[in-house]
């Protein structure tokens, strides 16, 4: 729907959230995961599809981020996250670029080490210990 009327007006900005769960498995949030890579996946398509009529789409890929949610769960003893407005301006600034972004360094680090070199099986393992911590915590 609103891709359509961004169509129909000939230009826009379609921004999709996603997370680092979206490139692997994600042991003990497996729901969570699976509709991040859903996310992932719809962007990409979209991306493809709206970028010639003029409307730019992006799927950003946050990790951790400091939310109500994530300090919840986290605790202040927390993994180091990022802050929302850090996520957003990064996310802002690669719209109209590739169909997605991982912000931060530290987490464009994580996706490559955990996307590139380590075996699949091996980086669901590590998802899965790490939340595991975080839920022991609570």
């Amino acid at each position: 729907m609103f891709g359509e009327r961004l169509v129909q007006r000939g230009r826009g900005g379609l921004l999709l959230m996603s997370s680092l769960t979206a490139f692997w498995g994600s042991p003990l949030v497996a729901t969570y995961g699976a509709t991040k890579a859903f996310n992932l996946s719809l962007g990409e398509a979209l991306w493809y599809e709206l970028g010639p009529r003029g409307v730019d789409v992006l799927v950003c890929c946050a990790g951790a981020t400091r939310t109500p949610g994530f300090e919840r769960s986290s605790g202040p003893d927390g993994p180091r996250a990022m802050t929302p407005d850090a996520v957003v301006a990064e996310a802002l600034q690669a719209l109209g670029g590739p169909p997605s972004a991982v912000p931060g360094g530290l987490n464009k680090l994580a996706a490559f080490v955990l996307g590139r070199l380590f075996p699949r099986r091996r980086a669901v393992a590590l998802m899965g210990s790490q939340t595991a911590r975080l839920h022991a915590r609570d």
